[in-house]
């Protein structure tokens, strides 16, 4: 059989008894899920016992690259990690959901590719420390002893690549060894993935890291018309504001500026000492920072400048300081918003008397204090002391005190027992916030155009048509001068789930111009594989994979019940602090019919928030109908 875009082949691992096998790729699936995400959660619907432990050698990982990866589509290098997350949903009752996670790879998706696997399925546990090596057909369960334990992911991914030059490489740190539920792997040493306990579980597999080395060939169904179209999207991606803003950053002389100051005063991007991308793109949107002087002086900082940013919450004032913080968690595998948002909890709470240095291991929590963040960082790594529970997540430390950090003035937003991105005391209720309360992720936000403040309405919808909704789509989600909120994210949902599966950064696609809509992208499906596929067909398919994702949740109890502000949030609205995208105070009767229109949008059931089984017979999965 022939496969085009696709490698053609899902390589299954058993790590507990170091064998593997391999099987075809079948086409009538990637048609119907398109691949990626698609085919990795239908996998997961049978794989998946529903109830299980994340942490039990039962719980598989299933990684994936989307058929547009490697053929030469600029932007297309995204792969996603697909486990049963380790982090509990709720406060009172054991229920884990099952996130979808990406990142962007210089090698790994390209390498996976052309080795010849379109996914790769981990079963199992090692009887001891290990990594994957996958050179071609040679696939092999390595001793890991000399990594575990001692290398962190920096160190790791130099030590692999030495070994296996020009392969792609997927490692986890100390945080991910030690079972941390908000402990995040590297991909390529250039970005994350698996920040909602996917490190966990390969920690929990003795897995401390997947390399893949390929050299065959993707095959392409028309190279010559792909030639020409990527061309163009390259030259139209040079003249986008996003490219011109990313080449301006890359001056020595150029500000880091964040709002109405610099953070902190007279500091330039001279930090800045290089810049990757992914593979085949031109936004070279990964910068490495290094710490000029000072006593931190040479850190490296792999992740984006920005973080270092959220410093200032703690009180960190030298630049320097914040991003020391954010390498350590870098290099140990660990969520850097969760971390400062514990920091600034907890410091917030001794500050204020309510606990001491005694509840602390010692440490004198004050906000700017860098020396004991990164003392109670380390315990947090390491499972030490009051760090042990911290490690465990927001529930256990909330219990720890008995001060619910979702509500306290100090505290952070959380959703599911995740923490988000956007602080409702500094951003509106809008589809990109809505996103992140009934995402099958919690706490990751979508992309649509609205994450850019002030936009004019025929914009919107400009691109809302780049997403294939139909003029009917159009009427019901938008009004003259504004747009439901809830019907408006089912839309997006439907259109991202296209990108992930496809494997498309969603920079080609959120912005205006809207490099990638869905009907350029149902051209490039068509030349890449030569499969035809319209707009239109390919945003079905797109809903038919959130509801895969959807059901999976369903599966293990997530309903509208865990669809709810974070306390925060919550607070916010009932003060009349929390306004939607317009500005318009939201109430809690807002919030519920946002909701309401969000499910009747998506056809599901409006009274618990899940899929129903008229809307799965509808999208052909009336074989999975038993899931509810």
């Amino acid at each position: 059989m022939s496969y085009y875009g696709y490698a053609g082949k899902i390589l299954r691992v058993d790590l507990t008894s170091r064998k593997s096998s391999t099987e075809p790729l079948d086409l009538n699936m990637a048609e119907k899920y398109i691949g990626g995400c698609g085919i990795a959660e239908r996998m997961l619907c049978d794989m998946l016992s529903p109830g299980i432990e994340p942490l039990s050698a039962e719980n598989p990982i299933i990684i994936s690259a989307g058929p547009l990866i490697g053929t030469g589509v600029p932007g297309a290098a995204k792969i996603e990690m697909h486990t049963k997350s380790v982090a509990s949903a709720a406060k009172n009752e054991t229920k884990y959901y099952v996130p979808r996670s990406c990142g962007g790879t210089r090698y790994f998706g390209l390498m996976m590719k052309r080795a010849g696997y379109d996914h790769i399925v981990i079963t199992g546990k090692s009887a001891k420390p290990a990594y994957l090596k996958i050179i071609d057909e040679d696939v092999e369960v390595c001793d890991a002893a000399d990594l575990w334990d001692k290398k962190d992911i920096y160190e790791t991914t130099d030590q692999l690549t030495g070994r296996y030059k020009g392969s792609g490489i997927i490692a986890i740190g100390k945080a991910g060894e030690n079972l941390i539920p908000y402990s995040i792997g590297w991909i390529d040493k250039q970005s994350h993935i698996g920040r909602n306990g996917g490190a966990a579980v390969m920690g929990s597999k003795n897995l401390k890291a997947i390399i893949v080395l390929g050299t065959g060939k993707i095959n392409v169904w028309d190279r010559e018309n792909l030639k020409i179209m990527a061309s163009g999207f390259v030259r139209e991606a040079m003249n986008s504001r996003f490219f011109q803003m990313q080449r301006a950053m890359t001056s020595r002389r150029t500000p880091i500026q964040h709002q109405d100051t610099y953070y902190p005063a007279n500091i330039s991007s001279d930090t800045l000492v290089g810049r990757s991308g992914c593979h085949n793109c031109i936004f070279a949107c990964k910068p490495t920072h290094v710490i000029k002087d000072g006593e931190f002086a040479g850190g490296i900082l792999g992740s984006s400048f920005h973080y270092t940013l959220f410093g200032e919450w703690i009180g960190i004032n030298d630049y320097r300081n914040a991003m020391r913080l954010v390498e350590v968690c870098d290099r140990a595998g660990i969520d850097f918003r969760t971390i400062i948002g514990m920091l600034r909890f907890l410091s917030g709470i001794y500050e204020r008397g309510i606990i001491t240095e005694g509840d602390i291991d010692g440490l004198v929590l004050k906000r700017g204090n860098t020396k004991a963040f990164l003392e109670l960082t380390d315990k947090i790594i390491n499972r030490d002391g009051i760090g042990d529970v911290m490690a465990n997540g927001w529930f256990a430390l909330a219990d720890r005190f008995g001060i619910d950090p979702d509500r306290d003035e100090d505290g952070y937003q959380i959703i599911k027992g995740t923490s988000t991105f956007f602080d409702a005391r500094t951003s509106s209720l809008s589809p990109v916030t809505f996103a992140e309360i009934v995402n099958t992720k919690p706490g990751a936000e979508l992309h649509p155009v609205t994450i850019m403040p002030d936009q004019p309405i025929e914009r919107i919808q400009e691109w809302c048509r780049g997403i294939a909704m139909s003029p009917e789509d159009i009427d019901r989600v938008f009004s003259k001068d504004s747009f439901n909120t809830g019907r408006l994210t089912k839309h997006v949902e439907d259109a991202e789930s296209v990108y992930w599966a496809m494997g498309t950064c969603v920079t080609w696609s959120s912005g205006i111009p809207q490099i990638y809509s869905l009907r350029t992208l149902a051209e490039l499906y068509t030349t890449v594989t030569g499969i035809k596929v319209t707009a239109e067909e390919l945003k079905r398919k797109g809903e038919r994979i959130w509801n895969l994702g959807k059901l999976l949740n369903t599966r293990e109890g997530i309903n509208r019940n865990d669809d709810k502000l974070p306390g925060l949030w919550a607070e916010a609205m009932a003060e009349s602090r929390l306004k939607d995208y317009f500005g318009q105070p939201v109430t809690q009767d807002d919030f519920e019919a946002t909701l309401d229109d969000y499910y009747d949008e998506h056809g599901w059931d409006i009274s618990q928030g899940v899929p129903t089984r008229s809307k799965l017979i509808e999208l052909g999965l009336e074989d999975l109908t038993g899931m509810l």
